[in-house]
Formats: C-alpha cells, sequence, structure tokens
C-alpha cells in the first residue's frame, strides 16, 4: 500500500502523514487487520537540487508511537523507485538481471535448436527490459545507454557468429 502526502513545509508534510497514519492505525485495528512494522518504510521525495533531509532533523513518521524508518529508494511491484525519481537504483538492478539472463542463454544456447532462441530470448531477456518501461522508460538516454549495450550483447551471444566471437579471445595475448 501507498501513501502519498503533499504540503508546502517539510514539518506540514509529516504532521499530515503522522495524522494520517493514525487514522490508518485505527481503521486496521476496526476491520481486525494487521500492519507488517518490518516491511513499513517511507521516501522522503525531493528534488535533486534541495538539499537533503539530515538524520538529525526533529521529523520522523510513527505508527503507534513505532518509528517508521527513512530511505532512499525502495523496490515496489519489481520497480527500484528512489527519492529524486532518478531509476539509477532500478538501471542497476535491471543491469544486474539481464547479464543473470544472458549468462543463462550462453550457457544453454549450444544445446537449443536455433528456432527456440528467440522465443528464450523474449521468455528470459526482454521480459524484464520491457517490464514497467513505461514508469521507468522515460529516463535520459545516456541512463539507459548500458541498458541498450546488455540488449545487444545477449542478442549477439545467441544470434551473432560463435566462431568469430570465440576467435576474437583466441588472438589476444
Amino acid at each position: 500500500t501507498n501513501i502519498f502526502v503533499e504540503a508546502k513545509t517539510i514539518k506540514e508534510a509529516y504532521e499530515k502523514g503522522n495524522k494520517l497514519l493514525n487514522q490508518i492505525k485505527s481503521y486496521m485495528l476496526c476491520n481486525k487487520l494487521h500492519i507488517n512494522m518490518t516491511k513499513c518504510c517511507y521516501i522522503y521525495f525531493r528534488p535533486k537540487n534541495r538539499r537533503p533531509l539530515d538524520d538529525e532533523d526533529p521529523f520522523d513518521l510513527f505508527i503507534d508511537n513505532f518509528p517508521i524508518k527513512r530511505v532512499s529508494d525502495t523496490k515496489f511491484l519489481g520497480v527500484v523507485i528512489d527519492e529524486n525519481l532518478s531509476w539509477d537504483a532500478h538501471l542497476t538492478a535491471l543491469r544486474r538481471k539481464l547479464g543473470y539472463a544472458s549468462s543463462t542463454l550462453y550457457k544453454i544456447r549450444d544445446n537449443v535448436p536455433v528456432y527456440l532462441r528467440k522465443e528464450l530470448y523474449h521468455t528470459l531477456f526482454e521480459s524484464h527490459l520491457t517490464y514497467c518501461i513505461s514508469v521507468w522508460g522515460g529516463c535520459p538516454m545516456y541512463k539507459k545507454s548500458k541498458i541498450w549495450t546488455s540488449q545487444k550483447r545477449c542478442l549477439r551471444l545467441l544470434f551473432g557468429d560463435k566462431e568469430a566471437f570465440l576467435d576474437k579471445f583466441r588472438t589476444a595475448v
């Protein structure tokens, strides 16, 4: 569940947040529902040029006098969201996933018929690449260039000339 609070000042935002959390706690108690406090966290979204909140700032969010931890990024429905909405953390995690997929495809490519490679690419690689692309795909191209490189590498591993690929390493000293 996500809750968004908007205010003109930081203090006002935290006051609104705590008031809303008290109302949510009352609702949860009335309906005999439970909040998993170990999973609760919050992000203070801010423009990149605004100074970050210090750890010494007196602002905190609480549910039943239990403090909620503040994080700079968190994963929500498979997308890593950070406080600046820069998508750097998500792109790093995505590159890691795509690297695992490329590695798996490289290991099995000699044991799979050529006509199935395209299906495996769509299943193991492209599914990660296109997941929620409408959310993070609007980031600048210079941030997405490493993802594009990972995609090209995977396609070369699957469909490229294997002998030419291996020959690069035979001639190196």
